[in-house]
């Protein structure tokens, strides 16, 4: 180690996005062959992790569509309570009360 120079293979100043332009240029020399390599050996188990992951996504997919359509039945149901209720205290409010009963069974009726 004279004369300023290291004895590591790559020389990389700490600076700004240097270290990771140091361990992309590693992955693309010794990694990146090697995956290669085993690849082209290995295409049936290639292909078989590439089916396996597209089945995974597509499950992920249909699961998130499942809670958002979840959520919006719920976010229905809870509009239709805040609804019912709200008219059940109008009619409670602005009918006599002679002819309250005949007013809820209507609504009730109607709500069935």
């Amino acid at each position: 180690m004279t004369g300023g120079q290291s004895a590591a293979p790559y020389s990389v100043a700490l600076q700004g996005h240097s270290v990771s332009c140091m361990v992309r240029k590693i992955q693309r020399k010794h990694v990146c062959p090697v995956a290669g390599a085993v690849a082209t050996a290995h295409q049936e188990a290639v292909d078989l992790a590439v089916l396996l992951h597209g089945r995974h996504v597509f499950a992920y997919m249909v699961r998130a569509m499942q809670m958002a359509v979840s959520a919006a039945l719920n976010v229905v149901g809870l509009a239709r309570q805040i609804q019912r209720s709200t008219v059940y205290a109008f009619v409670a409010d602005s009918v006599d009360g002679t002819s309250r009963g005949v007013v809820f069974g209507w609504l009730m009726g109607a709500g069935n």
